[in-house]
């Protein structure tokens, strides 16, 4: 992915998504595997990229927040966004499927 795509995923999705995260006392960090993921997901179509994230991505995140607030690294598992918990080094990942378990 080229770095100013890369770069413009960074400053103005995902940066926007930890700060409304951060309120929640989530301290979100994004894998360059999440970044390449979302940018090969965004609509092409002339639709919103922030109404995908809001409509498509950020329930897929939201679904396997834990109940504790702390520091997480949003990457990928199975081809979907997953959480691992406690930042890039922490515990197993986290899918919305996993966190029902």
């Amino acid at each position: 992915m080229p770095d100013a795509r890369a770069a413009w995923i960074r400053n103005e999705l995902l940066k926007p998504l930890a700060a409304r995260l951060a309120r929640g006392g989530y301290a979100i960090t994004f894998e360059p595997s999440f970044t390449a993921w979302l940018a090969r997901t965004l609509p092409t179509d002339g639709s919103s990229p922030e109404a995908f994230l809001d409509r498509d991505v950020t329930p897929l995140i939201a679904a396997a927040l834990p109940a504790k607030a702390g520091p997480l690294t949003v990457g990928m598992a199975d081809d979907q966004p997953s959480i691992r918990l406690g930042g890039p080094q922490g515990q197993p990942r986290r899918t919305p499927a996993t966190a029902k378990e």
